[in-house]
């Protein structure tokens, strides 16, 4: 569905493609690596999600935090993990928002029994990876 931009009297109609294009050329300036979808869809050579509907990637975000967090113990990274899969309000902006929030300011998993805290702070500059700077204590 196009959409149009007004620019000296003359309409100029701006297509999704294009903003698409526009958008993953913007992203790479940045740093982030684009994958074209179908190339990582379930029923591909290279499957990354188990169905379309998956959003997340899950196994990339589990080897960044894992990747950028080796001394903290993998069931506190697991568990920072799910914490950010556990969005399950019946209204897209509401995930959307949630999801937003762990993003730019982290979620917390405590452990009372262990007396421990951990943070995983996602996309800590604009360029980094989607991924996670998680930190604890004991």
């Amino acid at each position: 569905m196009p959409c149009c931009v007004k620019s000296n009297a003359a309409v100029t109609k701006i297509t999704e493609s294009e903003i698409e294009t526009f958008a993953i050329k913007l992203f790479e300036r940045l740093r982030y690596q684009y994958i074209y979808a179908p190339s990582i869809a379930p029923d591909s050579d290279t499957p990354e999600r188990e169905r379309f509907e998956d959003v997340i990637l899950i196994d990339r975000l589990r080897n960044a935090v894992s990747r950028i967090n080796p001394n903290v113990p993998a069931d506190v990274r697991e568990e920072a993990v799910k914490q950010n899969l556990r969005l399950n309000s019946p209204e897209l902006i509401a995930n959307n928002s949630a999801f937003h929030r762990l993003l730019t300011k982290g979620n917390t998993v405590n452990y009372q029994d262990r007396a421990q805290q951990a943070w995983i702070q996602m996309l800590q500059n604009v360029g980094e990876e989607i991924a996670g700077k998680l930190s604890y204590k004991k």
